[in-house]
């Protein structure tokens, strides 16, 4: 890492309440779709090794990828997981 190439960032868990999820009801997502995306990103955002804390880019993807996959699991259209996705990409870098 340098000044001029920070490196990757992480979703912050006080990123992912204070900002993500506020943008993502704005953006037409339910309370209980809110709900349903804490629980399936809430291991990655919320780890315990404060080094790994928060959402990274290849978390994001391996999540979106599950979203994809288990449609049946969580009931979230895909219209929504492309807003998801899109609106975490905003934040990861």
């Amino acid at each position: 890492m340098s000044f001029f190439n920070p490196g990757p960032s992480n979703i912050s868990p006080e990123t992912f309440k204070r900002v993500i999820r506020p943008k993502l009801y704005s953006r037409g997502f339910s309370s209980l779709e809110l709900n349903k995306v804490d629980m399936i990103f809430s291991g990655d955002v919320n780890e315990s090794n404060s080094s790994q804390r928060g959402l990274d880019s290849r978390e994001l993807e391996e999540r979106i990828n599950w979203m994809n996959a288990n449609k049946h699991e969580h009931g979230i259209p895909d219209e929504k997981i492309k807003i998801l996705k899109s609106t975490l990409e905003e934040y990861v870098k």
